[in-house]
């Protein structure tokens, strides 16, 4: 993507000025400060864990974000138990539609540098007995819908353009709002005529408990609720955009977390979509137990022994993670070891191994990447649909 926009800017010297001076100036900076990252780029292979590890020490600053991940413990310790019930009932290949007027959109207007239409919307959260799982504050779902500007007539009216392709592009773990995901990926797809709808997830951005501190998620159980709501709001938009908005080709994307969520939501939507998932777990479990994030984790706050052992009674038995059985004998290991091997248990249910193949196998792409610290050396790798 850089390159294009440099070469966009190695216009020639009569045009450039005139190009420059409507430029907006935050495109600009853009386009300053991604040269240099080019002369980076094997300065970053070499010494990426590196980077890794420095860019989580910030997350993990005892003055920014004292409590870290999990300050107030277990959570609902119910929730295993109940989304693997509602995977094997397949309640969750059904989906919650949205009619023609349950999205609230703002009127759409143009950036012209950008060469991009915007429109924001609004809906209720589509998961089931939301108000039950989900905070005052997530109940309200926000969405983005990015559109190349040649779309629509001068006077707003739209044009007759036939296969339009949308990508739903999902949050990662720390994508609040929708400037990033507009200026790195839907801006670029618009000019070669692709849309992008952008969720803002569950307890992200305008949708965060005011009690949570940025991404720092309060609770284990809001992280698989979290992912349940994401993917319940993305088949909603999916269904949305095909019906009511033209879109014939459709794509769900995301990294990180965002990837993997994608790819959870191409397998239980029941219509033909493509599935785009980059630097994307198989699983919650090893990041919040071997990687990175791990040391952002309020251990503390999880170990107490009266909790283990009712947790310990949630999941005994349980489908999900009854192959780990072997894991359950706890005995004389320091109290760290004890919470991380419950945390495996817990968030057995966000592996993608829970999950049939998406109906287009040919239409699924990962990029996986192969020493990535915030997942952890030890991860299981993704494997090829069959």
């Amino acid at each position: 993507m850089p390159r294009r926009l440099l070469h966009r800017l190695r216009a020639p010297s009569a045009s450039l000025a005139l190009h420059l001076s409507v430029v907006h100036p935050w495109g600009l900076l853009a386009a300053v400060l991604r040269a240099p990252s080019r002369l980076l780029d094997s300065l970053t292979a070499a010494h990426h864990r590196y980077l890794d590890r420095l860019t989580a020490r910030v997350t993990q600053n005892a003055v920014l974000f004292p409590q870290g991940f999990f300050c107030d413990g277990w959570g609902d310790l119910n929730t295993p138990k109940r989304l693997w019930e509602v995977l094997q009932s397949n309640r969750m290949r059904e989906v919650n539609v949205l009619g023609a007027s349950d999205i609230s959109w703002t009127p759409r207007r143009r950036l012209p540098t950008a060469r991009v239409c915007l429109e924001e919307g609004r809906f209720a959260s589509t998961l089931p007995n939301a108000k039950q799982f989900l905070p005052a504050s997530s109940l309200d779902a926000f969405c983005e819908l990015v559109t190349p500007s040649d779309w629509y007539n001068d006077d707003g009216s739209e044009k007759a353009v036939e296969d339009r392709t949308l990508v739903v592009l999902l949050p990662g773990t720390g994508e609040h709002g929708f400037l990033h995901r507009r200026t790195a990926l839907a801006i670029p797809l618009a000019r070669r005529g692709v849309a992008t709808l952008i969720l803002e997830g569950p307890f992200y951005g305008r949708r965060r408990p005011q009690d949570q501190k940025g991404s720092k998620l309060r609770r284990v159980s809001d992280l698989p609720i979290l992912g349940q709501a994401t993917i319940e709001e993305a088949k909603s938009l999916l269904a949305y955009c095909q019906q009511h908005r033209g879109f014939s080709h459709l794509v769900v994307a995301g990294s990180s977390m965002g990837g993997l969520h994608a790819a959870m939501t191409a397998s239980v939507f029941p219509g033909d979509v493509g599935a785009t998932a980059w630097l994307a777990p198989p699983s919650a479990v090893p990041v919040f137990t071997d990687g990175l994030l791990a040391a952002s984790c309020n251990w503390t706050s999880l170990y107490k022994q009266h909790e283990l052992e009712l947790l310990d009674k949630m999941l005994q038995g349980h489908a999900v993670t009854s192959s780990s059985s072997q894991e359950r004998s706890f005995l004389d290991e320091d109290p760290v070891q004890q919470a991380k091997k419950r945390m495996r248990l817990f968030l057995s249910i966000t592996d993608i191994d829970n999950f049939h193949p998406p109906r287009r196998c040919d239409a699924v792409s990962f990029v996986v990447g192969t020493e990535d610290e915030y997942i952890g050396a030890r991860a299981p790798e993704w494997t090829t649909p069959s």
